[in-house]
């Protein structure tokens, strides 16, 4: 599995270290330190397998010339003149992988802190673990400029280097809070590339108290106390690791144990809820079966109680239908007198018509008979008359006999 290790360290001329020695070494080259006119010549060391300059901005500087000026710059005796990173590459990585990773991260560093950062990536020793790819990332400690004149300088102190107290003036992080903040930016870009790459291996940048591992960790055994320990010497550092490691694997044991106990637990706790579950869900069907056989009786009788209503009601309607036949019956017979009435009555009509016209008849005969009497009597008047009017003339008087 995948190993996080990220360490940092000052390089200073009190501890007679110097810029220029320190990336010859690590980049596999050779350089004269102009300060003090010694050769470092590396050129015969193996195991660098790539190397890399990063500045802000792209800003053009050859190495010697970049580590040379960063050892005039200084002028104190006890100057730290570079900061080393030393990170532990993924093994599960290519080599062309973990050579973009650790670029990717010192190109960051670079333009966050403007400095120069200088890469140097090595594989594992023969004799060592298989494993150990790592890199050395080398930081200037001030910022590189290019200055008005166009010359490349390095000039005020980076963030890195600022003292709490100056960094609290400055409203930034304190020098602890920034190197958590760079951890974690490793752990990032770390497993963003392992993701990329479809490895599903991940680093932690947290402590083991942090992310609540009961487990401790080991001490960096460092190049020397590695020889050592190759040839079979053992030394403190050594001798505190395998203690540790002893101590972490009987942590690990009693963590499996805890966790089949766990397992069990949760599998009996499992297994109880699925008893109770089953339970649970027979009382309910016994309920449900129990309300269905209610339900049924129920229905049962509202159907009987209905069959019994329909029998009542064609009982019913056969009366209605016998009554209706009885009605129907006695309407024919009204039907019939009615029509017999309406026949007597059509022919009491007709004679009624008939002594009507036959009396009309007799009226108009009689008036006629009527009007010619007037008339004859009109006429035997008018004659009357006058004769009665030649006897006047006559002076005769005729007699009543007459």
């Amino acid at each position: 599995m995948a190993i996080y290790h990220l360490s940092t360290k000052p390089v200073s001329r009190s501890s007679g270290r110097t810029a220029t020695a320190s990336i010859a070494y690590r980049a596999g080259i050779a350089i004269k330190d102009e300060r003090t006119g010694k050769e470092h010549d590396y050129t015969k060391r193996k195991g660098v397998a790539h190397t890399r300059l990063h500045t802000p901005n792209d800003l053009k500087i050859e190495r010697n010339e970049l580590w040379n000026l960063a050892e005039t710059t200084e002028t104190r005796k006890n100057s730290r003149t570079a900061r080393e990173i030393v990170v532990n590459l993924p093994h599960e990585l290519s080599g062309r992988l973990r050579m973009m990773l650790v670029n990717d991260f010192a190109k960051d560093l670079a333009n966050q802190y403007g400095v120069a950062v200088d890469v140097a990536i090595h594989t594992p020793d023969a004799q060592g673990d298989n494993r150990n790819h790592h890199a050395h990332i080398m930081l200037t400690t001030r910022k590189l400029e290019r200055l008005e004149s166009g010359r490349v300088a390095l000039t005020s102190k980076s963030q890195l280097e600022m003292s709490n107290t100056q960094l609290k003036e400055r409203g930034l992080p304190s020098a602890r809070e920034e190197l958590k903040a760079i951890r974690e930016q490793w752990a990032n870009i770390t497993n963003k590339h392992l993701k990329e790459a479809k490895i599903d291996a991940r680093i932690d940048h947290r402590s083991h108290k942090d992310r609540g591992l009961e487990q401790l960790p080991t001490k960096k055994l460092g190049w020397e106390a590695s020889a050592l320990e190759r040839k079979g010497i053992k030394t403190s550092t050594g001798d505190y690791n395998r203690k540790v490691e002893e101590y972490n694997h009987a942590m690990q044991q009693l963590a499996i144990i805890e966790k089949s106990l766990n397992a069990v637990t949760e599998q009996r706790v499992q297994s109880n809820d699925r008893l109770r579950e089953a339970i649970e869900r027979a009382v309910k069907l016994i309920e449900s079966a129990t309300y269905n056989t209610a339900w049924a009786d129920k229905r049962a009788r509202q159907v009987n109680e209905r069959v019994n209503d329909s029998q009542q009601g064609i009982e019913g309607a056969e009366r209605e239908i016998n009554a209706s036949a009885s009605a129907i019956d006695q309407a024919d017979r009204r039907i019939a007198e009615h029509q017999q009435s309406k026949l007597k009555a059509e022919r009491e009509a007709q004679l009624q018509q008939q002594a009507k016209e036959l009396l009309l008849q007799n009226s108009q005969e009689l008036h006629a008979q009527a009007v010619k009497g007037e008339k004859a009597v009109n006429a035997y008047e008018t004659r009357l008359a006058n004769i009665e009017k030649q006897f006047f003339f006559l002076n005769l008087t005729p007699s009543t006999k007459d």
